[in-house]
């Protein structure tokens, strides 16, 4: 008994082919005259393909890749590296030291002096007694109260030579009026002069006319 499927001999009265698994079928006339002939062809084919040498395969040599050779890679030339050329230090300029300014010295101030009988003057280096208070400054309303007598008619006159040559008085209002007096002569003495020369002039003029 023979399966259908893969022509396998089995046992008698076996439902499956222990080769494929398939489901044998009971032989009948016919059945056993194909299975008969396949098992014959099978036999046939088995010898065919003993008795037929099987043909050597030739090893076909695999071609290797040819390595494609890689350029070289030329060197590029370098350049020279300049050479940083050393830059001039600038010389500090010498600062010129500033010249010292002296310090104006204080000027010494009078320190004023209470008149007292048991106190010495003191004198200054003109010999000026500062403690005298006709050798003081005059003050505003003492110059004030000058020009306003300067003002009454006559009465001028008389005082600009009390202060210009009495013992006793301011000595700066004394030295002003002195010098008042110098200019008013050398005033009368100008208009004298300039007088007289108008004088002459006009009478030549008067004289020269009277020809006429």
């Amino acid at each position: 008994m023979f399966c259908h499927q893969c022509g396998k001999e089995l046992e008698e009265n076996s439902e499956f082919c222990t080769k494929c698994g398939a489901k044998t079928e009971k032989p009948t006339g016919n059945t056993a005259v194909t299975m008969a002939e396949m098992q014959a062809n099978q036999e046939e084919s088995n010898n065919m393909s003993q008795s037929t040498p099987q043909p050597i395969p030739i090893p076909v040599p695999i071609p290797q890749p040819i390595p494609t050779p890689q350029p070289t890679p030329t060197p590029q030339p370098t350049p020279p590296t300049p050479t940083p050329t050393p830059t001039p230090m600038p010389q500090p300029i010498p600062t010129p030291q500033p010249t010292p300014t002296p310090m104006p010295q204080p000027t010494p101030q009078p320190t004023p002096q209470v008149n007292n009988m048991n106190q010495q003057p003191h004198y200054n280096a003109v010999g000026v007694d500062l403690n005298d208070k006709n050798n003081q400054p005059m003050t505003v309303l003492g110059w004030l109260g000058t020009f306003l007598v300067m003002l009454i008619p006559l009465v001028n006159i008389v005082m600009v030579f009390v202060w210009a040559f009495g013992s006793n008085g301011n000595r700066s209002r004394k030295t002003f009026f002195q010098a008042y007096l110098i200019i008013f002569v050398v005033m009368i003495i100008l208009s004298i002069v300039f007088g007289s020369a108008i004088a002459l002039l006009i009478n030549s003029v008067v004289d020269s006319g009277s020809y006429y």
